[in-house]
């Protein structure tokens, strides 16, 4: 087998082995971030319900996250 053929053949079980992941990837991204404002929110948002604070933070992640493009696609870890 020449080296061409066994960078493809490795290169298709990188990929194939990297479907399963993408969900694990987002979720983890998307918690990275929901984690982040809620850090740096946390003062400043106060005068917030803890309801009305849980609504910013998803809106702000959701808007962070599509910001970013990564909404749907394969993404690295935080």
């Amino acid at each position: 087998m020449s080296i061409s053929e066994q960078w493809i053949r490795a290169r298709g079980k990188a990929v194939s082995s990297l479907a399963g992941v993408s969900s694990e990837i987002q979720e983890s991204r998307e918690d990275c971030v929901r984690k982040d404002l809620t850090l740096r929110l946390k003062r400043v948002c106060e005068h917030l319900s803890s309801a009305e604070f849980e609504a910013l933070v998803v809106k702000m992640t959701r808007e962070q996250l599509r910001g970013e493009g990564t909404i749907g696609r394969k993404i690295r870890p935080c």
